[in-house]
């Protein structure tokens, strides 16, 4: 049985490009207004402010400098690490998932500008789209 070329690409189409969406996007994908503003995700874990994790991220930079400071030169083990330094330690361990936050000045800064790469999107997929078509034809 020959299956026409056509035939089969529709059913590529059909099958498993539109099968595609519900398994790529399962579940609540945040805006950028719920990014700034913090959000609950579908399974119930509060996703702190943005403001809340810059503020975290600043607290983890502060601690690393005066956990370095007070280390620098000195061979400790985890049972002779003066108090200050293992609660620098401890502060640093609770905040480090949002070090990188520490680093940004203004939450607008984070706010891309969406009309541009909205619109600019287009132009590139249809580019290209035609240069896979170009080489569909010429290699055929």
């Amino acid at each position: 049985m020959k299956i026409s070329r056509n035939l089969l690409c529709v059913w590529l189409f059909r099958v498993h490009f539109l099968s595609l969406p519900p398994i790529l996007f399962d579940g609540y994908v945040p805006g950028i207004n719920d990014i700034i503003k913090g959000y609950t995700s579908h399974d119930g874990k509060v996703e702190l402010p943005l403001k809340e994790k810059i503020a975290r991220g600043k607290k983890a930079i502060v601690a690393l400098s005066e956990y370095r400071k007070m280390t620098t030169g000195h061979k400790f083990t985890p049972a002779t690490l003066p108090a200050k330094a293992r609660e620098r330690l401890t502060t640093l361990q609770e905040n480090l998932p949002y070090f990188g936050y520490g680093y940004i000045k203004n939450v607008h800064d984070l706010v891309p500008n969406i009309p541009v790469n909205y619109y600019s999107f287009r132009p590139m997929v249809g580019v290209g789209c035609l240069f896979v078509l170009f080489i569909w034809c010429c290699c055929t």
